[in-house]
């Protein structure tokens, strides 16, 4: 992962501010709300948002933080990162009305 673009621009296969596995995708998003930002979104479409979670989709969650966590400590190990190395994250979810989906 490395420059911010647009949603449009990041969201597929090919940008260096793209990464994926056959779970989820993470990209750099194009207003990062901190030093160092990535959304982590799952691949499963029918997954509409955080109300539509159950019980089920506690290994789902667990992989997006994983993933969080891996690309995270990727990026604030490269010297342009902007974020000190301290190992401290903070994880979130976007919840309506504050997400661009629903």
């Amino acid at each position: 992962l490395a420059r911010r673009v647009p949603l449009a621009e990041a969201a597929h296969p090919g940008y260096d501010g793209y990464w994926e596995d056959e779970v989820v995708m993470v990209f750099v998003p194009d207003k990062p709300c901190a030093a160092e930002h990535l959304l982590v979104v799952p691949r499963d479409n029918a997954l509409r948002n955080v109300r539509s979670l159950t019980p089920a989709h506690a290994p789902l969650l667990e992989h997006m933080r994983e993933v969080a966590r891996v690309q995270l400590l990727a990026r604030v190990g490269r010297a342009d990162s902007p974020a000190h190395g301290d190992g401290r994250f903070e994880y979130s979810y976007h919840v309506p009305p504050f997400n661009s989906i629903d």
